[in-house]
């Protein structure tokens, strides 16, 4: 598949039920001129502190990749009408979505 249907499909799917909008620094549009929008979830997270697995609930925003290039981690965003900070920046399956790990929510 070519790579403009790969992030057409990944946009319509974070444009789809449930989704939320994502303001990243006044920007409230994608590059494709449309609403900044993705798909909130909240995940728990094992990690390990060096004397053993730490398991943490963190929240996810799963985005195409191609609408976020310029957020890197410390990048603050409003999601959903909430300040959040990236806390990491991890790509997902093929690379068109990615997932922000936020920090500064519930």
């Amino acid at each position: 598949m070519s790579a403009a249907i790969i992030l057409r499909h990944a946009r319509v799917m974070c444009r789809g039920f449930g989704s939320v909008p994502v303001v990243v620094g006044v920007s409230t549009l994608a590059p494709d001129g449309r609403a900044r929008r993705g798909l909130l979830t909240i995940a728990d997270r094992v990690s390990d502190d060096g004397s053993g697995q730490v398991v943490g609930r963190a929240e996810m925003l799963s985005v195409p990749t191609a609408d976020v290039v310029t957020v890197t981690r410390g990048t603050v965003l409003t999601v959903d009408g909430q300040t959040r900070t990236v806390r990491e920046k991890l790509l997902a399956e093929d690379g068109s979505l990615c997932e922000l790990v936020l920090a500064g929510g519930p």
